[in-house]
């Protein structure tokens, strides 16, 4: 499958490269780099994956997934994925938000939903294969 990022995820993605970096240093950024992509491109692979989450709470189709399961290790990455099919290409997924653990989903994914039913395909996000 393919995948792409909303602009709501994307700008998420930014803002944890540049903290990181900030907070810990050019290396640190090099390896969450790589666990961003590869979570990313494991969900890409199997959005269904039995380490993902059902987040039917959240609105029915949303799944999570974390990236300590791409880090490899307990407590290797502080972030979660959510994404879902896109709507008018099932071969594509679409990663809606990458936000703190901590964080309440349920706002900034009804947010970056509706951008993604308004939109036609490829405005609006970044396509990545």
């Amino acid at each position: 499958m393919k995948f792409r990022l909303t602009k709501a995820a994307d700008g998420d993605i930014a803002a944890i490269f540049r903290d990181t970096y900030r907070l810990f240093g050019e290396n640190q950024l090099k390896r969450y780099t790589g666990i961003v992509k590869r979570g990313v491109e494991m969900v890409a692979e199997e959005p269904f994956r039995a380490s993902s989450q059902h987040r039917d709470d959240l609105r029915r189709g949303v799944r999570s997934y974390h990236l300590q399961l791409a880090a490899g290790r307990h407590k290797g990455a502080a972030h979660v994925l959510y994404y879902c099919i896109d709507p008018t290409d099932a071969e594509t997924v679409v990663i809606l938000r990458v936000l703190a653990e901590e964080m309440e989903p349920r706002k900034r994914i009804a947010q970056s939903l509706r951008a993604v039913e308004k939109l036609p395909e490829g405005k609006g996000s970044r396509e990545t294969e």
